[in-house]
């Protein structure tokens, strides 16, 4: 079970931490293929890397410094309004479990992490006016073995 503490709250991420962070080249968001292990689609989900979140693995980043799926996108088609989820996964999303980040595997020369998962907490946060925030930070070397080609 993978549980973090933030102001003295255990909060536990075994039923929290869902989903996938795809790498592909998508219409709507963009280059988010991971050349530096393949040219091909590859899915890492999230639960493979579970254990991987721990205490010493997580910084306070500026997140000016993080690209994000949707970064791209004009404000009235992310947040409330956000395109793939109609909104809904922004207004359900809390904020206090952090974000999960690769270092030095931006698909933006000009950031240094590429968010994995989070992006609409992320963007919570700077609708709220946050600028820095606690991510978890991962290597690629430590993650490159859980990218898989297909979908489950």
């Amino acid at each position: 079970m993978v549980q973090i503490v933030k102001n003295n709250e255990d909060l536990d991420l075994k039923d929290t931490l869902t989903g996938f962070h795809r790498c592909n080249h998508s219409v709507t968001y963009g280059d988010w293929t991971l050349p530096q292990i393949s040219n091909d689609d590859l899915f890492l989900y999230l639960k493979d890397i579970a254990h991987l979140l721990t205490d010493d693995r997580r910084e306070n980043l500026y997140i000016c410094d993080i690209s994000w799926k949707g970064e791209n996108l004009p404000l009235d088609m992310t947040g409330i309004n956000c395109i793939c989820c109609n909104g809904e996964r922004y207004k359900r999303c809390d904020t206090k479990y952090p974000g999960i980040v690769l270092d030095n595997a931006s698909n933006n020369p000009m950031k240094r992490y590429r968010l994995l998962d989070g992006k609409h907490r992320l963007r919570k946060l700077i609708d709220r006016g946050f600028y820095r925030a606690n991510f978890y930070v991962l290597d690629l070397n430590d993650i490159q073995q859980y990218f898989r080609k297909k979908q489950l």
